[in-house]
């Protein structure tokens, strides 16, 4: 590009970003000038302050109509409490085994994937040795309902830890999850340039 053009340019930016500055910080201050002379700035604040309980109010009948609920998610009762007593010894012990797995956990060792899955693997190894301790290879006999018992123990106990730890946490979709997880090596990459 050359000088005169590139000057050429930049002026018209100039032009332009004042154009659409000025009027919008000039409107605010003469605009409140303008209501105060001549008796109006009180009917507008009134004005504005019943716009703001309307929109209120509108904002709470749709949330209702839709059947959102307002109020927090009621404190989730662990599974300990309510299935121990119809467990098997055999399955107490599984349990036991998986949390003695999380307990040896440290959070920031699960900074990758392989991490993760080898976590989900230790657990259901360990589950599998307690219910099948009598064959060389449990995990061959650990069957799909246990698999899903176990997954429902553990998911329970995370669904807080997701909720009051991650922001918005509650709010976060799989999908969403999925791209964080998948832009974390950028993440790790921008904060090792950082240090």
């Amino acid at each position: 590009m050359s000088k005169h053009r590139a000057s050429t340019f930049a002026l018209r930016l100039w032009v332009t970003v004042i154009s659409l500055a000025l009027p919008t910080l000039t409107l605010a201050p003469f605009g409140g000038i303008w209501l105060y002379e001549h008796g109006l700035g009180l009917h507008w604040v009134a004005g504005a302050c019943l716009f703001v309980v309307a929109a209120f109010l509108l904002q709470l009948y749709l949330l209702r109509r839709l059947n959102i609920s307002l109020k927090a998610a009621p404190p989730v009762e662990l599974p300990e409490d309510r299935g121990a007593a119809s467990w098997t010894p055999r399955e107490q012990e599984a349990w036991q085994a998986v949390l003695a797995v999380a307990n040896k956990v440290e959070p920031s060792h699960l900074a990758n994937r392989e991490a993760f899955l080898g976590l989900g693997r230790d657990a259901i190894e360990a589950a599998a040795k307690s219910i099948h301790p009598e064959v060389q290879q449990p995990l061959w006999q650990f069957t799909l309902p246990e698999a899903l018992t176990l997954i429902e123990q553990v998911s329970l106990r995370l669904k807080p830890m997701v909720a009051d730890s991650i922001p918005f946490g509650d709010k976060l979709t799989v999908g969403q999850a999925i791209q964080i997880y998948q832009w974390r090596s950028v993440i790790d990459a921008a904060q090792k340039a950082n240090k």
